[in-house]
């Protein structure tokens, strides 16, 4: 043998002997590694499933576990399953994952690390996506549709209301003039009377002195004279010479529209006889006299007081015709 290498060039030697010393390196290497030894990790198998053997290895169930890590029972079913995109967002993913391998005392970042190669070439389908649909969705966070409507409805509303304010009321009929309103009330309640009853006749006593009006004492102490009211339809009076016609004195303790008219169709007094106020006028007989509140009415004729007789009073309105004795 040795001659048979000298005759060989000396390249070629060098190459016969790498190749027995490589032959023989491989016998070693697959020599010294046992039949039935594995790698610490199946490269194969799945996350969810390192997650799975680990957990069951320990002895725990996903009750158990999810109950120590204060989890939901389902996230850490979806790791298991590899259902990473119930998950939600990739970060969401990292953590959980994080923290379980750490229960189960496994590598954290060589999982993490399979997990980003996964996820960097996958685009995961949410089984049920985070994001609201579309039709409620607005990119500033209103809902634009809706709040319209309200408004609409906001406006047409206060349309109607200043529709319905603005619009004037029906409008009720008034009386021009304050005496004709007085007039119509006492006319309406005159018209209850039997008007073919004519007014009665009052026969007075002749030769009653005008001066002896002055010793009358008022029919109230609080009766004060006082001129009618100017702020309602002033009153008609005639004044006549002392010792002509009829003298009517009529003090009031309320309210009362009176209408005096003599002989010669002239008004005496016309108008709303506020409380506490005495009408004294003169007028040829006869004098014709309608009191709209007669209880609040009291009367003197030619300085003697004298009553309304009860007969003419209806519905509280006395009219009356006053002429003297022959």
């Amino acid at each position: 043998m040795p001659h048979a290498c000298a005759r060989i060039s000396p390249t070629r030697c060098r190459l016969a002997n790498c190749s027995s010393r490589c032959a023989m390196s491989d016998d070693v290497r697959v020599s010294a590694m046992p039949a039935d030894s594995e790698t610490p990790a199946d490269t194969d198998a799945s996350i969810g499933g390192v997650l799975r053997e680990a957990r069951e290895a320990l002895d725990l169930t996903e009750e158990a576990a999810a109950s120590s890590l204060h989890l939901d029972p389902t996230i850490l079913r979806a790791l298991e399953q590899d259902d990473f995109a119930r998950l939600g967002a990739p970060v969401f993913v990292r953590g959980h994952l994080r923290k379980y391998a750490g229960l189960l005392k496994l590598d954290a970042d060589t999982l993490l690390a399979r997990y980003q190669a996964i996820a960097s070439t996958e685009m995961p389908l949410p089984a049920r996506s985070a994001k609201r649909p579309d039709r409620f969705a607005v990119d500033d966070g209103l809902n634009w549709p809706v709040v319209l409507a309200v408004l609409a409805v906001v406006l047409l509303a206060a349309f109607a209301v200043w529709r319905l304010r603005g619009q004037p009321a029906e409008p009720m009929p008034v009386a021009t003039d304050l005496s004709q309103a007085f007039s119509a009330g006492v006319q309406s309640r005159l018209a209850e009377i039997d008007p073919t009853l004519p007014p009665a006749p009052v026969s007075l006593p002749r030769g009653t002195s005008a001066a002896a009006l002055a010793a009358v004492p008022p029919a109230r102490e609080t009766l004060a004279a006082s001129p009618p009211d100017e702020s309602l339809d002033a009153p008609v009076a005639a004044t006549l010479a002392a010792g002509e016609g009829l003298h009517l004195v009529i003090g009031f303790t309320e309210e009362c529209w009176t209408e005096i008219t003599d002989a010669d169709g002239r008004r005496l007094y016309f108008g709303l006889a506020a409380a506490d106020q005495r009408v004294d006028v003169r007028g040829r007989a006869p004098v014709s006299l309608l009191l709209g509140n007669a209880a609040a009415a009291r009367v003197w004729i030619d300085g003697e007081p004298w009553n309304v007789p009860r007969e003419r009073i209806v519905n509280n309105v006395a009219r009356v015709r006053l002429e003297p004795s022959p």
